[in-house]
């Protein structure tokens, strides 16, 4: 009986393990970017081209720890990051509300997440249109609290004043249905993102309203309809325009009280029946803000399953609170749950807080999830892949090839692949990059090679994510530095370097004895020996301590009488 006990234990253990570390090729790994206050994005500075210079960064920033989806935000105290006809640009570009502006910044960041193969969401505040701290916003003639002034709620919490749009008006929802669809229509987004498509409170002043529009419904149900009315309607106008596009929201972390996880609920305390949105196929993902850890009440392993056991079929996201201290320890193990339970990625709030965050989950590249209800096809797949060594060190492979005659132009994007060998697998393993498809280029750098040869191949990726059913044809590289070097040493058929964090294993597959020596070349051209020892026949596995510090090293075999440098960086 003990015996068995170690042995499941030991099972157990193996199966977490392999679970908690296992990589996906799709999962949508999302960061709410939040523009409002200035709090992500941008500084505060009124110099444009610092501006985009920061964005960059962040960009930069997000491409190397594998995120894929970024949720920018657009809209806010009733102004916009965008140039619009109904509502103002927001004063933090230029300094002044309506002001002028050397760039368009959704248009900029749209350009520039493509570029980096990301998926791009706006995301749009929209019933609360201002809270007290910025009044010379109010100021603007073209705000909507000076326009359409009876539309207006106000609200007051913790001596705090607010405004939020009536979505009990007809002609108020009209209004955000056009903005979205102005949005939607001008710019090349991916999706858009409510937020803040709720009521703020049941204590809220709408008595006028719903004694003009209550239609003998009860005030609660009446309060339900007039948010799912805006929804409904918001979705088939973008949609009747743009098809592909991603409508989603952020709903409040909990739909409905349950055990473990008791708190503000979005369906009775707000009048956010999300649930309906998903049945009725008017909302296509949800980002709930689940911003709680797995040991305090409200839990979040209970209420990602109860979002994810109602999703109708439709993409639930699950909204991770970055900032709060307790849950940031966890949020490795948040991403597991997530892949555990078969949710469609995860999504950080906010970017501030996820600056400092590696995740070794995303240690690997991955696209986002996909959304089959909305019947995209498979794009036309590149051809012709050939390469060259470029660089004076001969130290990167640049790739072309030819782009899919697609008459549809349904390719955003390419996806490189490189595997060990020529025979294809196409996982997350294996996916080196995402890039835009506005080039057919791709520069692979190879200042520290693991292999003598490599294989790559490139699909192509549609606006869904889905990528062409062939690839290229898969090629050959071979690596002048490395290739050289396993014909100079007699007798070897294979030489691998080999990096596994700080840690570097020189392979070496020989026929011959000798005496090896690894001197350390430093950047700044200082030498020291690192490796004295034998080279016998047959496989040598060579350890080395960190090459970080070294551009190259050099390699002498006493027998031979002969060295070889091979650069490092």
């Amino acid at each position: 009986m003990k015996i068995n006990k170690f042995l499941l234990l030991l099972a157990l253990i193996c199966f977490n393990q392999a679970f908690t570390y296992a990589q996906v090729l799709r999962e949508t790994r999302a960061v709410w970017l939040s523009t409002n206050y200035r709090l992500d994005w941008p500084p505060a500075t009124y110099n444009q081209e610092q501006q985009k210079q920061d964005l960059i960064k962040i960009f930069d920033d997000l491409k190397s720890k594998n995120f894929n989806t970024i949720y920018f935000q657009v809209r806010f105290n009733g102004t916009v990051l965008y140039k619009s006809d109904i509502e103002p640009m927001s004063y933090y570009i230029s300094g002044q509300t309506g002001g002028e502006t050397t760039y368009d910044p959704l248009d900029f960041a749209i350009k520039e997440a493509r570029a980096r193969g990301f998926e791009i969401h706006a995301w749009v505040n929209m019933l609360n249109t201002f809270n007290s701290n910025e009044d010379k916003v109010l100021a603007h003639p073209q705000h909507i609290y000076n326009t359409h002034k009876d539309w207006i709620l106000t609200w007051v919490e913790d001596k705090k004043k607010s405004y939020w749009i009536d979505p009990g008006i007809p002609d108020a929802r009209k209004y955000l249905v056009d903005l979205v669809t102005e949005l939607a229509s001008k710019y090349d987004v991916d999706g858009i993102q409510y937020d803040f498509l709720r009521y703020p409170g049941k204590g809220v002043d709408d008595k006028d309203t719903f004694e003009k529009y209550g239609n003998g419904l009860s005030l609660d149900d009446w309060r339900r309809q007039n948010i799912n009315l805006l929804v409904r309607d918001v979705y088939l106008s973008v949609k009747r325009i743009k098809p592909l596009i991603k409508i989603g929201a952020a709903p409040i972390g909990i739909y409905k009280n349950k055990p473990g996880a008791y708190g503000w609920e979005g369906v009775n305390d707000v009048y956010q029946d999300s649930r309906e949105w998903l049945k009725e196929g008017t909302i296509d993902y949800l980002v709930p803000q689940i911003y709680w850890d797995f040991k305090n009440n409200p839990r979040f392993d209970i209420l990602a399953d109860d979002w994810q056991n109602n999703s109708y079929g439709r993409l639930i996201i699950l909204g991770i609170g970055a900032y709060q201290k307790s849950v940031y320890p966890e949020m490795d193990k948040m991403i597991a749950y997530g892949r555990k339970i078969g949710a469609g990625g995860v999504a950080f709030f906010r970017y501030e807080h996820i600056k400092n965050y590696n995740s070794q989950l995303f240690n690997e590249h991955s696209y986002p999830s996909v959304m089959p209800w909305l019947e995209i096809l498979p794009p036309e797949s590149p051809i012709n892949l050939t390469y060259k060594i470029s660089g004076n060190n001969e130290n990167a492979i640049q790739f072309t090839w030819e782009k899919p005659k697609d008459e549809l132009e349904q390719v955003k994007y390419y996806s490189i692949y490189k595997f060990n060998g020529s025979t294809p697998e196409f996982s997350s393993n294996s996916l080196v990059d995402i890039i835009s498809s506005d080039d057919n280029t791709y520069t692979f750098p190879i200042t520290k090679p693991q292999a003598t040869k490599y294989y790559f191949a490139v699909k192509s990726v549609n606006q869904g994510w889905l990528e062409s059913s062939r690839s290229t044809n898969v090629c050959e590289v071979i690596i002048p530095a490395l290739y050289n070097f396993a014909k100079f040493i007699k007798g070897a058929d294979k030489v691998m370097l080999l990096t596994s964090g700080a840690n570097s294993v020189l392979y070496i597959n020989s026929t011959g004895n000798d005496k090896i020596l690894i001197n350390g070349v430093s950047k700044q051209n200082s030498e020291s020996l690192i490796y004295k020892g034998l080279l016998l026949a047959g496989k040598n596995y060579i350890q080395i301590s960190s090459l970080k510090q070294y551009s190259l090293i050099k390699l002498t075999f006493e027998n031979e009488n002969k060295s070889l440098e091979l650069k490092l960086n």
